[in-house]
């Protein structure tokens, strides 16, 4: 092959090249504006989202806490140290240990404050979401193009 002829095919190559290029800009400029409104409405539904589930927790939570609540601080008296027997004491002395109801009761009623805490940090972050989807848009573009 003469190198005239090499030149040829490239820039035949290049020639095919930048008109595919073109073509793609130019459908990418057709979508563009769309792929936006897309991703903007797709952050604003994240948000909401987020705002929802963080409510529906925060609720459980709030019913855990007041199904929990009566049960703590509840204690029955031990008559021989081991057993739980009664409300009264069957002897002078008789020991008061928290009954297990108690004792889950006080762990369920922790839980759901953590749980609850991190949900608010939930609630912050979403309402920021639906406050600015643009924002959080051009956060997830940039992103990918990273």
């Amino acid at each position: 092959m003469t190198d005239k002829t090499i030149a040829d095919v490239l820039d035949k190559s290049v020639d095919k090249l930048s008109g595919g290029a073109a073509e793609v800009a130019k459908a990418i400029k057709q979508m563009a504006p769309h792929a936006w409104e897309v991703a903007v409405r797709q952050q604003a539904i994240e948000g909401w989202a987020g705002l929802i589930t963080c409510s529906v927790v925060i609720a459980l939570c709030a019913a855990v806490a007041l199904v929990a609540k009566p049960y703590i601080g509840e204690k029955k008296y031990s008559s021989d140290g081991g057993g739980f027997d009664s409300d009264k004491p069957n002897y002078t002395g008789a020991q008061r240990y928290p009954t297990t109801r108690s004792m889950l009761s006080l762990l369920s009623l922790a839980a759901a404050m953590v749980v609850s805490v991190g949900c608010a940090c939930g609630v912050y972050s979403s309402a920021l979401q639906v406050a600015n989807p643009e924002y959080y848009a051009a956060q997830a573009f940039l992103g990918a193009i990273k």
